[in-house]
């Protein structure tokens, strides 16, 4: 009969899991043991993740990957919170040293993550210079008739 076949969406939930884990620098023997799936699993859920995430346009994939990282710290920055209010009841001055340590570099993580305007900027006009190139490339090619085919857009004109 075999294991149970999991939904797309189930798939999908399972992947960004394994990502997240990745992200944040475990193994992927950790992660397959935290998951509990094997390790190729592992392995082809981090590659299919990573190619979903390179077809995207470099600002899609800047974005993608800050909202990630920042989701990671606030993730540390609420663990920390509990950490240090758990200090504070036991009067654990160390541990609350520690957390407040933490609670501060996730902010600093979280205040650097805001976009450069200028290099999204860059990459927006190399994203449409490579389409223009595309589009000329795709306007020169030769028809089966030894004609060239027409070229409609005049977007390398201007």
């Amino acid at each position: 009969m075999g294991r149970p076949r999991l939904e797309h969406a189930e798939i999908l939930k399972r992947r960004d899991q394994v990502y997240r884990l990745f992200l944040i620098g475990m193994s992927q023997i950790e992660i397959a043991g935290q998951v509990g799936i094997s390790q190729q699993a592992v392995s082809e859920h981090i590659a299919k993740a990573l190619k979903s995430k390179t077809s995207k346009s470099r600002r899609q994939a800047y974005s993608a990957l800050a909202q990630e990282v920042a989701d990671s710290a606030r993730l540390a920055k609420n663990h920390a919170y509990k950490i240090l209010a758990d200090a504070v009841k036991n009067n654990n001055g160390s541990l609350q040293l520690g957390a407040l340590s933490r609670i501060q570099a996730s902010d600093a993580i979280l205040a650097h993550l805001k976009p450069d305007l200028e290099s999204l900027a860059q990459w927006e006009q190399l994203e449409e210079i490579q389409e223009a190139i595309a589009e000329k490339r795709l306007a020169d090619r030769v028809l089966p008739s030894g004609r060239r085919a027409p070229f409609e857009s005049a977007r390398l004109d201007e």
